[in-house]
């Protein structure tokens, strides 16, 4: 996002984004309008913004109106999922709820895992006091 904000205040044109995840990426972009419109959407974008016009201060920075974030927005920022955009295309959004469903599903089977854990300590625990009695030398 650095580098999209640092195109944008010098007038260079926005950077390819990694190969990698390039076509999500530009999905992505394209729902938003363009990459700064994209940018603008993210919690730490004035952060960002304000970093890049100090470090360039030379050059003049434009002029920027804050996007209006929603409040589902910045929730789903919290929460990791996909960008804001993401959920106006209905492909993208099935794809997003079934991410959802399977961080649910992973959530659930660490608790899970968490819960089997502390009853194999617990039978552990056990088995060690038991072995402690068996060799423990008799008296008589």
């Amino acid at each position: 996002m650095s580098s999209i904000i640092s195109a944008h205040l010098t007038g260079a044109s926005a950077p390819n984004p990694p190969k990698q995840i390039r076509e999500a990426a530009l999905q992505v972009v394209a729902l938003s309008g363009d990459s700064f419109t994209w940018a603008k959407t993210h919690p730490e974008f004035s952060k960002l913004y304000e970093k890049r016009s100090r470090k360039l201060k030379g050059r003049q920075p434009v002029a920027v109106e804050k996007a209006a974030l929603p409040p589902a927005s910045v929730q789903r920022a919290k929460s990791k999922t996909p960008p804001p955009g993401i959920h106006a295309h209905p492909e993208m959004a099935a794809l997003a709820k079934e991410r959802d469903f399977i961080l649910s599903k992973i959530e659930t089977a660490q608790s899970r895992i968490r819960r089997l854990e502390e009853e194999l300590r617990e039978v552990d625990s056990r088995l060690n006091f038991a072995r402690r009695i068996l060799q423990a030398p008799t008296t008589g």
